[in-house]
This record gives structure tokens, C-alpha cells and sequence, in this order.
């Protein structure tokens, strides 16, 4: 069993110091422009650069989540490259949550993602999001549509898939 995930929530974070950082560098290789100091130009340039080459990597960021009968398995994947593979036992799962926030943006649209949380024994929390491509009014208009939207998602399935496989080892 196999479901995709956008990015994390301390991706996100980062991604929006990365955005301000940004911001600030352009801002300051503008005004760089009419200093007669070449080096200035020439760092805030290269910061400017930097920093959105980051921001780039950062928005490519993705990955999936893959359960199988021993461990639940995270793969982060960077510009098509795995760049981390963490292997999950159902042991060392305490709970695993999946649900649907709301997030109203600017004009009166609605962003609804759906957030899957690993919670490990110890204490440690893994939180991935992915955007939902459903309409404002879709959940209050039809819930009975929305639920079986929500039930077939992947993220959910594989949450119900991991939270079983956790209720067959603590019963046996």
C-alpha cells in the first residue's frame, strides 16, 4: 500500500524563512543598484540566488508513504532523488491520526488538506500534508459524497491500514 504526500509541516516552516529570506535579498540587491559598491551587488546577488535556488528545492520536495505486513516505510524524495528512507515498526508506532483541515485564504477560497500523523513510543511526531482538490461549499453541500472523497484517499486508507496493523499486534 502506497500514498503520496506534499510536504511536511517543518518543511512549510522552513520554506517560509527561506521565502522571507529571499524577499530581503531582492529587496536589498535593489537597492544595491544604486550604491556604487559592486561587492554589495555582487553578495546580495549571489544571496538572492541562493536562497531561491533553496526555495526551488524546497517546493519540490515530496514524497510517499508505503505500509507493508512488518513497517510502515517514509521516503522524501528531492528533484526525482530519495534522499531519506525511514523505516517505521509497527512496534515503535504509538498512533497514527489522519484528518482534513481548513485553511481560508485571501478572497474567500478554502484550502483543505489532509494531514496524516505518526506518533512513535517515543513520543516523536512525523506530520505530512496533502492539498485536497475539492470546492468551498463540497463538504457542507454534500457530506455524504465528502466522506466516501475523504475514505478513498490514499493517505487515509494507508491510516487505516497502519492503525489495524497496530491493533492486531497489541491483541495478539
Amino acid at each position: 500500500m502506497k500514498a503520496k504526500f506534499g510536504r511536511s509541516g517543518v518543511t512549510d516552516a522552513v520554506l517560509g524563512l527561506v521565502f522571507a529570506a529571499d524577499v530581503i535579498c531582492v529587496f536589498a540587491f535593489f537597492f544595491a543598484l544604486f550604491d556604487e559598491n559592486l561587492t554589495s551587488r555582487t553578495i546580495y546577488g549571489i544571496l538572492t540566488l541562493i536562497f531561491t535556488v533553496c526555495a526551488v528545492a524546497l517546493c519540490s520536495l515530496h514524497g510517499f508513504v508505503t505500509a507493508d505486513e512488518k513497517a510502515a516505510v517514509i521516503v522524501s524524495v528531492l528533484l526525482g532523488k530519495t534522499v531519506r528512507k525511514k523505516v517505521i515498526d509497527y512496534s515503535d508506532i504509538k498512533s497514527v491520526e489522519c484528518g482534513v483541515e481548513s485553511h481560508g485564504m485571501r478572497y474567500g477560497n478554502v484550502v483543505y488538506e489532509m494531514v496524516f500523523t505518526i506518533t512513535t513510543a517515543d513520543e516523536l511526531e512525523a506530520i505530512f500534508l496533502k492539498r485536497l482538490n475539492i470546492e468551498k461549499d463540497f463538504p457542507a453541500s454534500e457530506p455524504d459524497k465528502y466522506k466516501q472523497y475523504l475514505y478513498a484517499q490514499p493517505l487515509m486508507k494507508i491510516s487505516h491500514y497502519i492503525d489495524s496493523k497496530l491493533h492486531l499486534n497489541t491483541s495478539a
